[in-house]
């Protein structure tokens, strides 16, 4: 399914919705997107320019073709298209969406920090798993660290041995 097709979207949702509430179990939804910048957010980026250009792992066209699918301004265009809003009204949501994103920011601003454990609660169904490492407004939190100063992995799979139960037989 097009990821970038608010509607598509939608319309899956609504079907996946429908057949776990009439008990069938649950369902998956792949919707096929992109990332406009890179796995961190920073290398390639611009002030103010959408996506990230100049990655050794991707052409810039290629950046450029995503972008021009953005799902927001395609859903708006659709929106326009079909008559259910207007530009006025358009522009007021998303001034309104600014205002409240803006009281946001300032409200996380001004609270103290969470507690780390926080990221962690309600990631796994055997519980919450132990922090690893968090960055806070003080700088890097760690916990969880080998004397190394890495997290513990175990390199037969890559995933965090500290994260995930023994398999039965598995030697610790």
């Amino acid at each position: 399914m097009d990821g970038n097709d608010v509607t598509a979207v939608y319309a899956a949702t609504q079907e996946a919705v429908e057949f776990a509430r009439a008990g069938k179990g649950p369902s998956m939804i792949e919707g096929l997107t992109y990332r406009w910048y890179d796995h961190s957010g920073f290398a390639g980026g611009r002030v103010g320019v959408d996506g990230a250009f100049g990655l050794p792992y991707r052409s810039d066209e290629e950046v450029r073709q995503w972008i021009s699918r953005d799902p927001i301004a395609r859903y708006k265009g659709w929106l326009l298209h079909k008559g259910l809003v207007t530009p006025e009204e358009l522009a007021k949501i998303e001034a309104d969406t600014h205002r409240q994103v803006q009281e946001s920011i300032a409200f996380a601003r001004q609270s103290k920090d969470p507690d780390p454990s926080a990221g962690v609660l309600n990631t796994s169904a055997a519980g919450p798993m132990p922090a690893t490492q968090f960055f806070n407004r003080s700088g890097l939190v760690t916990a969880g660290r080998t004397a190394r100063g890495g997290p513990h992995v175990d390199r037969s799979n890559g995933v965090a041995a500290a994260r995930r139960p023994r398999l039965a037989g598995e030697k610790g």
